[in-house]
């Protein structure tokens, strides 16, 4: 949620400024299904870690480290995870839509659990 409150603010802010230059795509950004399954996978590790730890500062620190394994588990750096995450969010409608595949993605697999 946070993080669609935070797409949102940067959408309006971009389109008050038509003079803002969008950075170009990093060499080695991780194509869009690739950061949508990484995403999700890290939407779902949030969501745990959230519920598990109340204490911002202990949840902070945990997730931190669970998703540095996860990215290395996946091959893919923090850092190439972030320059590529920057590009995404500099581009508001695009990680919109990102975004949304996400969340219908969870709320499939939340209808499949339930049933």
């Amino acid at each position: 949620m946070k993080r669609f409150l935070v797409i949102a603010l940067i959408g309006i802010l971009a389109s008050c400024s038509s003079d803002l230059k969008l950075p170009d795509a990093p060499d080695d950004l991780i194509p869009e299904e690739q950061m949508v399954d990484l995403l999700y996978d890290m939407t779902i590790l949030e969501s745990g870690i959230q519920v598990r730890y109340q204490s911002v500062n202990r949840y902070y620190k945990v997730m931190q480290q669970s998703g540095k394994v996860y990215l290395k588990s996946k091959g893919i750096s923090v850092e190439r995870y972030e320059r590529s995450y920057d590009y995404y969010v500099s581009r508001p409608e695009q990680m919109q839509e990102m975004y949304t595949r996400v969340m219908d993605s969870i709320t499939v697999e939340l209808n499949t659990l339930q049933k």
